[in-house]
C-alpha cells in the first residue's frame, strides 16, 4: 500500500481539474530539498523541482516520478510512497525488487518491472495523465513503454540533458564499457520514433541530437535562474558566511574576508575534473596568496573525496581551501562574495552553477564543454590568448574565459588574469549578469516550450471562473448600493468580524503621523517572512479558487473580468449603528492620548480575475475599465457618505465630500504584499492620512496645489514620458532609486471621478509604463520585484500617483529625515525612458 502524507494534500490533488503532467526523472535521489553531492544527483533534481513550480504556476498539477524502494543514503528513511510539496505537485517514489540504489548506467534492467509498478499505481490511482515530461533516457524509456500501455496515449516530450554520444566523446575510451555508453547510445536511438518531442537543454545538445541522432529539434529549455535566490547582494562583515570559512579553513576571519575568492560547485564525480582546479588554484595561490578556493568534495564519494583531499594537502594549500559538502542554503551568499566561478567540467549538459554565479555578477572561467559559459557568456566579443604553458589558446569573452579541458596552465593563466585585474573582473562581472538576466527565467522558457507543444491541451491560465465568483457574489455592482448598505454588508459578515481592528488609532504629536491598530492582520495566512525560494505563486492562488469575501462589482474586460470585493483583514470597520459622524482627528492641535476610534471600510480590487494580469501586460481598454470602477466607487464613498463621515477639506470651502478615500497598490513580500494576485486596496476612512494633510498643508502655504508645483518645477530632462494629458517623471527630490511620480496636467481635478476618458486613459498609460519600467528594472539591479503604488487625491493634490519601488533599504539616517540615496534622477530618467520609449 503506498504511503500518502500529509492527506488533505492527496484528496485535494485528486479532486483538481488541472490538467497532469507526468515528470519522469528515474535515476538519482530526488527530493523537494536537492542534495547534490549524492550519487547520481545534481543539477538535473534541482531543474526538475524549478521546472515542476513554472508549471503548477501555469496551471497544471504534476506528479514527479523517481525510484526508490530503499533507504535514503543519509538518514536511512524509506524512499517510498507519495511525498507532497502541496496541492498541486507531488513525488511518487516507484520501486522494483533492488532494495538498494542503482547507478544510472545500470537502469536498463529495472526498467521493465519499474514500468510495471507505476503502471500498476495509475491505474489502482485512477489517475488520467495528460503530458509526459521525462529526463535523461532512463526517464524516457520509462516513459514509453508507460505511453504505449495507456487506453489513450497522450504527447510525450523528452528532456535529455545530455545525450549519449557526447559522454562518448568527452570521456576517454577506457572508460566506454563501465559506464556502458554504447548500450546508453543504441537506447536513446530506438526512444527518437515514439516521442512527440525532445527539449534541449543546451545548443550543444541540439547539434548532437541532429549529428547523431537525425533529430532537428525546434524545442529548447534550458537551466533557469531563481532571480529571488541568486542575485548581487552587498554580504555585510558579521555575517556568518565568514564564520563558515573561517572554521571551514582555520584562516582567521579578518583574512577570509580579505581573500578573492575562487568558488566551485557540483557532485564529487571525475568527469567534474576537480584535481584540474585544485592544481590550477595552487599555482595561482603561489603569485597571489591573499586567494582562498572553495570547492564542493562530497565525502560519500569515498576513493575520489580521499583523493583530492590528499591533492589539497600535498599543493599546499590546505589552509587556503574551504572543502565543503551539502550547503544548499549558503550557495548563494558564497557566490556573493566570490571573484571567480570556476567550472573545468569536461561533462556538462549546461552548466548550472556557472549560471547562477553569473546571475550573482560574478565572472566564470570554464573548459570548452560547459555550455552555457561557451554559448552565451563568451558573447561575440572575443580575444584568443596563448598562455606559455597551456596546451591551447584560451578565449577570453565577454562575462567569461574559456580554457581547453584538462589544461592546468590555462585555468592557473585564466584565474590569475582575474584576480589581478580589479577592473577586468567588476566588467566581466556585469555583463554575465546582463547576458544571464532576465532572459534565463523560467516563466519566459516555460511558456515558450508549451506554447510549442500544447496547442489542442494549453495551460489553462490561473484564473478565478465567472462560475466561482457567482458563488460569492453579493451584487453586481456598486451603482446598486447605498453607502449605508455597503456599511450593512461589511459589518453582518462573520467572517470579517473576526479579523475586526482593534478599534483604535493614535497620532504622533511631533509629526502628525497617524498609527492604526490591528492586531487580526498578523494572523493573515498568505504573510510570509521572507520570499519563498521558487516563485511566489508556486502554491495556489486562493483568488483563482474562489476563496474570498463577498464581491460587490463586477466589470468585464476583453478577457475575464475586474471585480471589487471586502477585506477579510480590514484597517477599517464600520462604526456601530447609531455612531455619529466624527470630525477630521488627523488635524486635531491636542491629540487624546487615550486614542480615537478609527472607522470607515476596506475593500479590494483585483485588477483582472487572470492571475497573472494586472497593469503592466493589460489592453489599454481593460485598463480603462478597471480605473472607471476605481473612480465609480471613490465617487460613491465621498458623495454619499454624509450621514456617517466628517466633511473633507475643501479649498472652495464646500462641503460636497465626506470622508477620505485612500487607493494604493502593495505588490511583492518586501512592500506589504501578501498575495501575488495583482490588486488594488481602496480605505475610506475618517482620518485623514498623514500624506493628505501634506497635500492640503502645501495648498494653506503655497496657495497651489502640489502637482501645479511640481508641473512648473520639475526640470524638463527628469521627464520620462508625455501621455496629453498627465506626465510621467523622476522627481528632482528622489529618495530611493527608480522612484517615480504621474501628474495630471489639470490641477483642477481632485479626483479620480473627475476625470475626462483621455484622462482615465492618459493615468492608465501612466500606470502601465511606470509599472511595466519598475519589473523590468528591480531583476536587472538584483532585487526582487516590489512596489508601492500609492494615489494622491483630494484637497492641496491636484491628483498625482506615485511609484515606489523597493530598490533600497531605509536605514536609520533614513528614519532621523536624512535620506541617502543610492541613484541619480538624471540617470534613472534616462533609464526608464529607454524602457518605456
Amino acid at each position: 500500500m503506498t504511503e500518502v502524507i500529509p492527506i488533505e494534500h492527496h484528496e485535494a490533488f485528486l479532486a483538481s481539474s488541472r490538467p497532469h503532467i507526468l515528470m519522469i526523472t528515474n535515476h538519482g535521489i530526488h527530493q523537494w530539498e536537492v542534495i547534490p553531492g549524492l550519487p547520481d544527483t545534481g543539477g538535473q533534481n534541482v531543474f526538475v523541482n524549478q521546472f515542476t513550480a513554472t508549471v503548477v504556476d501555469l496551471g497544471f498539477k504534476v506528479t514527479i516520478v523517481n525510484r526508490g524502494g530503499y533507504p535514503h543514503p543519509l538518514t536511512n528513511e524509506m524512499r517510498s510512497g507519495l511525498d507532497y510539496k502541496d496541492d498541486h505537485q507531488r513525488i511518487l517514489y516507484i520501486e522494483d525488487d533492488k532494495k538498494a540504489f542503482v547507478r544510472k548506467e545500470d537502469m536498463h534492467e529495472q526498467l521493465p518491472q519499474l514500468f510495471e509498478y507505476l503502471k500498476g499505481f495509475l491505474a489502482d490511482e485512477g489517475t488520467a495523465i495528460d503530458l509526459i515530461i521525462s529526463h535523461y533516457w532512463d526517464a524516457a524509456a520509462l516513459g514509453v513503454l508507460l505511453n504505449k500501455a495507456l487506453p489513450r496515449p497522450v504527447k510525450h516530450v523528452w528532456v535529455p540533458h545530455s545525450v549519449g554520444t557526447l559522454k562518448k566523446r568527452n570521456m576517454p575510451s577506457e572508460t566506454w564499457s563501465d559506464l556502458r555508453i554504447d548500450e546508453r547510445i543504441a537506447a536513446e536511438k530506438a526512444l527518437v520514433p515514439d516521442l512527440d518531442g525532445i527539449a534541449a537543454t543546451s545548443p550543444v545538445i541540439r547539434q548532437a541530437l541532429k549529428d547523431d541522432y537525425d533529430y532537428d529539434s525546434n524545442l529548447f529549455l534550458p537551466p533557469c535562474i531563481q532571480a529571488e535566490r541568486y542575485h548581487p547582494r552587498a554580504i555585510e562583515p558579521d555575517h556568518e558566511i565568514w564564520t563558515f570559512l573561517s572554521e571551514a579553513t582555520g584562516l582567521p576571519i579578518n583574512q577570509v574576508r580579505g581573500c578573492k575568492i575562487v568558488f566551485e560547485v557540483s557532485r564529487t564525480d571525475r568527469t567534474k575534473q576537480k584535481d584540474v582546479l585544485i592544481k590550477a588554484f595552487a599555482k595561482v595561490h603561489k603569485k597571489v596568496p591573499n586567494t582562498l578556493l572553495v570547492v564542493s568534495i562530497d565525502d560519500t564519494e569515498t576513493a575520489l573525496a580521499g583523493e583530492l583531499k590528499a591533492l589539497i594537502k600535498d599543493t599546499g594549500i590546505e589552509s587556503h581551501t574551504a572543502a565543503i559538502g551539502y550547503e544548499w542554503a549558503r550557495l548563494p551568499y558564497i557566490h556573493a562574495i566570490s571573484s571567480v566561478y570556476c567550472s573545468p567540467s569536461i561533462m556538462e549538459g549546461f552548466g548550472m552553477a556557472i549560471q547562477e554565479a553569473a546571475a550573482t555578477a560574478v565572472p566564470g572561467v570554464g573548459s570548452h564543454l560547459v555550455p552555457f559559459l561557451t554559448d552565451y557568456l563568451i558573447g561575440d566579443d572575443t580575444e584568443q590568448i596563448k598562455p606559455n604553458d597551456a596546451s591551447q589558446a584560451i578565449v577570453r569573452g565577454e562575462g567569461g574565459i574559456m580554457v581547453q579541458g584538462g589544461d592546468v596552465d590555462g585555468f592557473a593563466y585564466a584565474l590569475e588574469m582575474l584576480l589581478t585585474d580589479d577592473q577586468l573582473r567588476r566588467t566581466m562581472g556585469q555583463q554575465a549578469y546582463q547576458i544571464t538576466i532576465p532572459y534565463f527565467t523560467w516563466k519566459h522558457m516555460t511558456m515558450r516550450l508549451l506554447q510549442a507543444i500544447e496547442f489542442e491541451l494549453g495551460p489553462t491560465p490561473q484564473q478565478i471562473s465567472r462560475e466561482s465568483l457567482n458563488k460569492i457574489l453579493e451584487t453586481e455592482t456598486i451603482d446598486e448600493l447605498s453607502v449605508s448598505q455597503m456599511f450593512a454588508i461589511v459589518r453582518d459578515d462573520a467572517e470579517l468580524a473576526k479579523f475586526r481592528p482593534d478599534a483604535l488609532y493614535q497620532i504622533d504629536p511631533r509629526d502628525g503621523a497617524v498609527i492604526l491598530y490591528n492586531s487580526a492582520r498578523a494572523r493573515r495566512p498568505h504573510d510570509y517572512p521572507e520570499p519563498p525560494a521558487e516563485s511566489k505563486t508556486a502554491t495556489v492562488c486562493p483568488i483563482c479558487e474562489g476563496k474570498t469575501t463577498g464581491v460587490i462589482d463586477v466589470a468585464g474586460l476583453s478577457e475575464g473580468f475586474t471585480f471589487i470585493n471586502k477585506n477579510l483583514f480590514p484597517v477599517l470597520y464600520p462604526p456601530a449603528n447609531g455612531v455619529d459622524a466624527g470630525s477630521v482627528a488627523a488635524g486635531a492641535a491636542t491629540p487624546n492620548v487615550d486614542g480615537e476610534s478609527p472607522y470607515g471600510l476596506h475593500f479590494l480590487q483585483w485588477t483582472s480575475s487572470l492571475h497573472d494580469n494586472d497593469w503592466h501586460n493589460m489592453p489599454v481598454e481593460d485598463r480603462v475599465v478597471a480605473m472607471k470602477r476605481l473612480a465609480a466607487l471613490e465617487q460613491k464613498l465621498l458623495h454619499e457618505s454624509a450621514e456617517f463621515m466628517p466633511p473633507s477639506p475643501s479649498a472652495n470651502g464646500k462641503k460636497e465630500n465626506h470622508g477620505f478615500v485612500s487607493i494604493f497598490k502593495n505588490y511583492g513580500l518586501m512592500v506589504g504584499g501578501s498575495l501575488s494576485h495583482g490588486h488594488q486596496q481602496i480605505c475610506f476612512s475618517n482620518v485623514m492620512p498623514r500624506r493628505f494633510q501634506n497635500n492640503w498643508r502645501f495648498w494653506q502655504e503655497h496657495g497651489e496645489t502640489f502637482s501645479s508645483y511640481m508641473l512648473r518645477e520639475n526640470p524638463p530632462e527628469l521627464l520620462i514620458k508625455d501621455y496629453g494629458e498627465a506626465v510621467l517623471v523622476v522627481p528632482y527630490f528622489m529618495k530611493r532609486p527608480y522612484y517615480t511620480m504621474l501628474l495630471l496636467k489639470d490641477t483642477a481635478k481632485q479626483y479620480l471621478h473627475q476625470l475626462s476618458d483621455a484622462q482615465l486613459e492618459a493615468v492608465t498609460n501612466g500606470w502601465h509604463d511606470a509599472i511595466r519600467a519598475m519589473l523590468v528594472v528591480m531583476p536587472k539591479i538584483g532585487r526582487a520585484a516590489a512596489y508601492n503604488v500609492i494615489t494622491s487625491n483630494g484637497p492641496g493634490a491636484g491628483l498625482y500617483f506615485e511609484f515606489l519601488p523597493y530598490t533600497q533599504e531605509t536605514g536609520g539616517l533614513e528614519q532621523l529625515g536624512l535620506w541617502v540615496c543610492q541613484g541619480n534622477p538624471n540617470a534613472v530618467a534616462s533609464h526608464f525612458r529607454e524602457i518605456v520609449n
